[in-house]
């Protein structure tokens, strides 16, 4: 069992149970330089028969980061980093793990899709619940 946290040290963590101590036991830091302030989330993509693992986390000072880790065992690296103009507030995945929803505090929900290639474009941004048609978003 795996787990992955962030926070007011900026920092992002997985953690890893181990059965013979009871206990968590910090598996792994990620790079200091991903986040300049207090990270307020993270999400593990879902694995949908994916081998690559992908986290997503996201700060105070607007940072986005993908963390990438192309298979068990291997090394985590940063695949993508975004500044937006405010605070994340949240990441959610979608059920698939291809598109990622980002909050902010100026009440915008910012879409990134991954192409075939791997990369990621911006997809599009909602800004006020009106734009929902006045229903509340929930997972994507």
């Amino acid at each position: 069992r795996r787990l992955v946290t962030g926070g007011a040290d900026h920092q992002v963590r997985i953690w890893r149970y181990d059965k013979q101590t009871s206990a968590w036991a910090d598996q792994h830091h990620f790079l200091s330089d991903g986040h300049g302030d207090w990270v307020r989330d993270v999400a593990w993509r879902p694995n949908a028969g994916i081998p690559a693992n992908l986290i997503a986390s996201c700060a105070e000072d607007g940072t986005v980061v993908i963390w990438r880790q192309a298979a068990i065992g291997q090394p985590w690296c940063q695949q993508e980093k975004w500044v937006l103009d405010a605070s994340a507030w949240q990441v959610s995945w979608s059920v698939t793990g291809s598109i990622l929803a980002v909050s902010t505090s100026s009440n915008q929900v910012l879409l990134y899709k991954e192409l075939l290639n791997g990369s990621w474009e911006r997809a599009e941004g909602l800004t006020e619940l009106g734009d929902l048609g006045g229903a509340h978003a929930g997972k994507l």
